[in-house]
């Protein structure tokens, strides 16, 4: 067996360079690193928009919602059923959540 030594230069024929910890590149990183984002979340909202179409969600979706007068709900679907169901605070959903689920 042929031993490494990771100190040494790194193979003409790799396309892997040595990860070199002294060298700064904070400027470079966060230009880098927001052009990378922006690729990223047209790539994430594709692939999640993709996955959500094509995979069927199983646990239930809820909405906090307000009345025209002012009164506070929540709305709850569940996928399973098909069906919505109306709370009028956090601790009837908890209950229904653990009764259902």
């Amino acid at each position: 067996m042929k031993n490494i030594d990771p100190t040494s230069h790194f193979n003409a024929q790799s396309n892997i360079a040595p990860f070199n910890s002294d060298q700064s590149t904070s400027t470079h990183t966060s230009i880098q690193s927001n052009v990378t984002c922006e690729q990223d979340s047209f790539w994430t909202r594709l692939w999640n928009g993709l996955f959500n179409v094509l995979m069927p969600r199983l646990e239930p979706k809820v909405v906090h919602k307000a009345k025209s007068d002012g009164t506070e709900y929540y709305e709850v679907y569940d996928p399973k059923t098909g069906y919505f169901q109306t709370f009028g605070t956090e601790l009837e959903i908890r209950i229904w959540l653990d009764r259902s689920f």
